[in-house]
């Protein structure tokens, strides 16, 4: 599953245990896990806008000289001027980390994203150094991201993201150990009309937190956009070792992921 959807409403309500339960079931040796907020499950955390373009730009390259590599010949046919370029830069890529394998996946979780594109910053959230990230978000399905954006109210996100989701899931709080969803698709992003939109899903989650089912991340965490933790290019050392994965199995499992020698 590729593009952007949007998780949201009250506190506890179960946004982000169950965007980490979907970090949880991921396919490890298909899958890499990014998120904005520690887990058990996560291969890279990303706290910085910066942090976010880096490891983005990261996968962009990954998917230019890796994925699209054996059809170079092709896709650069009608851009002739700009094929002995490529080569030199996929040639360059592919002897620095050899190995990788294709078609690889990812998972970006991102919870609490309005304190990061709130439209009241209309005017900067893509400006700058932050317009790099146009070049991501409008291709997630050719990059093979999932985007699992949790806010409290889509109000509260830059329209831009909401004119991209797929659809909207809205959960609700019922007894201490139930939650249901449902999804919505709004003809309007810019209206969010619940009266209008259209129901396409929803679904039931028996949470029997603490006890069962324990996911491992801390409701409590704060979420800052600070300084950076994401080393540029650590992904690709990572992505050649998908063959051998190294995140928790089960709770109290608290060892490191593949990955987490690179973001400490």
């Amino acid at each position: 599953m590729y593009w952007f959807y949007i998780t949201m409403w009250m506190f506890g309500s179960g946004k982000t245990q169950n965007m980490t339960k979907y970090l949880r079931d991921a396919n490890p040796h298909k899958i890499t896990n990014i998120s904005n907020y520690w887990t058990g499950y996560t291969d890279f955390q990303v706290q910085s806008h910066r942090d976010l373009i880096s490891i983005l730009t990261d996968i962009y390259d990954y998917h230019q000289y890796i994925n699209l590599y054996d059809e170079r010949e092709l896709l650069y046919s009608h851009k002739p001027h700009l094929y002995n370029n490529y080569c030199i830069n996929a040639q360059n890529f592919r002897k620095n980390y050899p190995n990788l394998p294709k078609n690889l996946s990812f998972n970006i979780a991102l919870d609490e994203w309005s304190i990061y594109f709130n439209p009241r910053n209309f005017d900067k959230n893509f400006k700058g150094e932050n317009e790099k990230l146009l070049d991501f978000i409008y291709q997630p399905r050719k990059l093979n991201c999932l985007f699992m954006v949790a806010v409290q109210n889509p109000l509260e996100l830059d329209v831009k993201f909401r004119r991209l989701a797929w659809y909207y899931r809205k959960y609700y709080r019922g007894l201490h150990f139930i939650r249901w969803h449902k999804d919505f698709y709004f003809p309007n992003p810019e209206e969010m009309d619940f009266e209008k939109a259209e129901v396409i899903g929803w679904g039931v989650n028996f949470n029997f937190y603490p006890l069962f089912p324990r996911y491992q991340y801390n409701t409590k965490e704060l979420i800052r956009v600070a300084e950076d933790i994401y080393r540029p290019h650590s992904l690709f050392q990572a992505l050649a070792n998908m063959d051998k994965p190294f995140r928790p199995s089960k709770v109290g499992d608290l060892r490191p992921s593949v990955a987490s020698a690179t973001v400490a």
